[in-house]
């Protein structure tokens, strides 16, 4: 009984970890690639430990990954490894090239961990609010009233970048929208509505990248 207590305990401990990594993961987005990878790595670790010792979870990921968006996520990044062995680039390079979709791994324990409601919110509006930070500063560049600090001859695309930063911006255009339109009246219609606006305007002008 003691040690059942004991393992609930730890895999309590795991769990909250995994939760806190994955803001961490989302701070990263906004302010620093190596917090991403670090967070990455970790969320990796921690999931395969909590794979090993709990066999609720264990159930629970292995479920997720027989989700038909998950099968197509493990088939297409097995399919980038694979072209590394035929491509005409070197191995070094080509696996380079392959780490970057390293997220298609990671995707299936995003859902595991956001499965908590109140982590999911926070991670939601966590992400929103960093994205209305950076709309922000991006008008104000825009109109002179911060420094334009991008060395990419990105102009006013605040610290996200054009094409990484357009991407984000497209899914806050519809989280944006989609607020919008659970409120019929009052403030947090308009709010929608104007933040809907204004990120559809700077997704167009400002963060060109992927505007398709």
């Amino acid at each position: 009984m003691l040690v059942k207590k004991y393992n609930t305990q730890i895999s309590t401990i795991f769990i909250t970890s995994l939760s806190i990594l994955t803001l961490l993961l989302l701070v990263g987005i906004f302010i620093s690639t190596a917090l991403i990878s670090l967070s990455e790595a970790l969320i990796f670790i921690v999931c395969v430990i909590l794979f090993i010792i709990n066999n609720t979870a264990r159930q629970q990921i292995i479920n997720i990954f027989q989700l038909p968006p998950i099968k197509a996520g493990i088939l297409l990044i097995g399919l980038i490894i694979s072209f590394t062995f035929i491509s005409d680039a070197s191995y070094s390079d080509s696996l380079e090239y392959a780490f970057k979709y390293r997220e298609l791994l990671l995707f299936p324990l995003l859902i595991f961990i956001l499965n908590n409601k109140l982590w999911k919110q926070i991670i939601y509006y966590g992400f929103l609010i960093g994205m209305i930070l950076v709309l922000i500063h991006s008008y104000l560049q825009f109109f002179g009233l911060v420094e334009n600090s991008s060395s990419l001859g990105e102009q006013n695309t605040s610290i996200v970048g054009r094409i990484s930063g357009a991407i984000m911006l497209a899914f806050a255009c519809f989280a944006f929208l989609e607020e919008m339109l659970r409120y019929k009246n009052g403030y947090k219609f308009w709010l929608g509505l104007t933040l809907f606006l204004l990120s559809s305007f700077a997704l167009l002008y400002y963060f060109n990248g992927r505007t398709g």
